[in-house]
């Protein structure tokens, strides 16, 4: 059996080396650079770092880009403060774009009718949600590809065979998470 101290150590030097923390200050420096190129305003960096912390701290993942996080194959994709939908900065693909989903994925949306930041599944693979919002979903996977909707409480809804969705009514404060296979 390992001690407990050497787990204590192991996280401390994790952290300290910037293992499954929040982006370096000269990382978020280069993904302010990165919105401003982009056309956000200084306010809108600011607010969407905020956003993008909040993420970090609660869902986890690694920040790729000024407003994007990846976690074991999800790749979430923070609106910009100000915006309707979320979307890509330059160089950056977008899978959930405008509400049109990218071949072969499964994007989860923080609103309604497509709206808010969206979360983008291709591997198979459970994801936990990370809002509390009432949301959307479209699943464009391999025809007849079914996910799966685990709820609190521990049941499950098999979600209807891809192409499928749903733009209103996603209460995503009882979804523990999802499997897009």
């Amino acid at each position: 059996m390992v001690p407990r101290s050497r787990f204590a150590v192991v996280g401390v030097l994790l952290l300290l080396l910037g293992l499954g923390a929040a982006p370096t200050a000269s990382a978020a420096a280069g993904f302010a650079v990165q919105a401003r190129a982009s056309g956000l305003s200084a306010e809108q960096t600011g607010r969407l770092q905020a956003e993008v912390d909040g993420y970090l701290a609660r869902w986890g993942g690694r920040q790729v880009a000024a407003n994007r996080v990846e976690r074991d194959g999800a790749v979430l994709t923070v609106a910009v403060p100000g915006e309707e939908r979320s979307r890509s900065l330059p160089g950056q693909v977008d899978h959930c774009r405008n509400g049109w989903v990218d071949f072969g994925w499964f994007c989860a949306y923080e609103r309604e009718d497509g709206q808010g930041s969206s979360l983008a599944l291709y591997s198979c693979a459970w994801q936990h949600v990370p809002w509390l919002s009432v949301g959307s979903w479209q699943d464009n996977q391999t025809p007849g590809t079914r996910s799966t909707m685990y709820f609190v409480g521990g049941s499950s809804w098999h979600m209807p065979a891809a192409p499928s969705w749903q733009r209103y009514g996603v209460v995503w404060g009882i979804v523990t998470g999802l499997r897009n296979c």
